[in-house]
């Protein structure tokens, strides 16, 4: 025979057993900062080439992960989770760049989080939505 015991909860503790709150779709998101991480520092000082495929082997090494992540100019690599307020923001701002890139007979490209982007200050950054002019690409 199999007996369990239970502890009752400490005074305060929220109450699991309860249905979790229904978020309305006009809430605003929560405001999650990315983590910060510093790059090694013979990375950073090999310079900015060293920086970027180190950058590109961490994202390659992490593909399944749920962070998203980016490069600042100063050698940071930046985490920031995936979650349902930010994908519904980036689909609505991807969504505008399309609408209005096909509406003038697609001259450029519209991508999402997930295309990187080498700024000229060495950052890499995926913006939530974005718009490339096509002889750009």
């Amino acid at each position: 025979m199999v007996t369990t015991a239970t502890r009752p909860a400490p005074a305060g503790a929220p109450d699991v057993s309860a249905p979790a709150p229904v978020v309305p779709p006009d809430a605003p998101a929560p405001d999650f900062p990315p983590i910060a991480i510093r790059l090694p520092d013979a990375v950073v000082a090999a310079g900015s080439d060293a920086c970027e495929e180190w950058f590109w082997a961490v994202c390659s090494a992490n593909q399944d992960s749920f962070w998203a992540m980016e490069l600042t100019a100063d050698g940071a690599l930046e985490l920031m989770p995936s979650y349902a307020y930010s994908e519904r923001r980036e689909f609505r701002a991807g969504f505008a760049l399309e609408t209005w890139n096909i509406s003038r007979g697609s001259p450029g490209m519209t991508t999402g989080p997930s295309a990187a982007y080498l700024l000229p200050n060495g950052a890499i950054r995926g913006p939530d939505a974005a718009w490339t002019l096509a002889e750009n690409i």
